[in-house]
């Protein structure tokens, strides 16, 4: 009788955690993006208003890091990238102090924001994305990661992100700003530690040299425009973006098992949850008695 009665309970967890397992997850549709793994889908359009700056340590562009032979001497015509945006430190230049993407190891497309603040430009300056998301119809997500690192002012060096569905309002989402009066201490590739005043925050987050990804979510529609605005004057502050990717959840997975699986707690899951502690009480009681 003791036999079948812990059978029947270990039964029970069984079909209780399949419950939790089964019910408890949803599916992440990617619908469009762009600056993954260098490369985009449904990307309609990409552009920017900036000039050309005409100066090798100001940007405001996408940019793709090129690897060099180590130990040096490197090409120094190689990589035409703002040296705020690059970490050297892990070999090329040992003694480098500052940068994002690692030299070494880092040769993704990412767009990058470097003193635009100059000679030939002293207006904030944009760039645009039109995605079609089209393919999906509610829940969306839009997600973007985001470094920086440097010696920030507020309100001088500007940032901001914002997004349209179709010919919606447009709606502001991300607002990075120097946190005044905090340091931040960066750790870089080669091993440097670098400590910083005034870093970016977004909504309390800190950012630094290593991306970190901010979500939002967005309502359905036929085109998506993001537009990420910014001023920033300053040879030694590096801000960059990557993976702009934007997601549809729904309850099932997407025909044809595309998707990446996303753990979620439903109502069920929750029921089937009660279930399993329940049994499990239950059976570790007859046990001890």
């Amino acid at each position: 009788m003791k036999r079948k009665l812990g059978s029947f309970y270990l039964i029970s967890l069984s079909v209780a955690l399949g419950l939790c397992m089964v019910s408890g997850v949803a599916w992440a549709d990617n619908i469009a993006w762009d600056l993954v793994s260098s490369s985009s889908q449904n990307l309609v359009s990409y552009s920017t208003d900036a000039p050309d700056f005409g100066n090798p340590g100001d940007g405001f562009q996408k940019y793709t890091a090129i690897q060099q032979a180590c130990p040096p001497p490197p090409d120094p015509n190689l990589n035409s990238i703002p040296y705020a945006l690059v970490d050297d430190s892990a070999c090329l230049y040992p003694t480098d102090l500052g940068g994002i993407i690692d030299s070494m190891t880092d040769f993704d497309e990412f767009f990058g924001i470097c003193d635009t603040v100059n000679d030939v430009n002293s207006d904030p300056v944009n760039a645009t994305w039109i995605f079609d998301i089209s393919a999906g119809d509610s829940d969306f997500e839009l997600h973007i990661d985001l470094a920086a690192m440097g010696n920030f002012e507020d309100p001088e060096d500007i940032y901001v992100w914002s997004y349209q569905v179709d010919s919606g309002a447009v709606q502001t989402i991300l607002t990075a700003v120097a946190d005044e009066g905090n340091t931040l201490t960066y750790t870089l590739a080669g091993g440097t530690v670098v400590d910083l005043s005034d870093p970016l925050i977004i909504d309390g987050v800190t950012l630094s040299n290593y991306f970190q990804t901010f979500s939002t979510p967005i309502p359905a529609g036929s085109q998506l425009t993001v537009v990420l605005t910014a001023l920033t004057d300053g040879g030694y502050e590096g801000y960059a973006a990557r993976n702009i990717l934007v997601t549809a959840t729904t309850d099932e997975p997407p025909p044809g098992g595309g998707g990446e699986p996303i753990p979620v707690l439903s109502m069920t899951g929750v029921a089937a949850m009660a279930l399993l502690l329940m049994a499990g009480a239950v059976f570790l009681f007859r046990r001890l008695h």
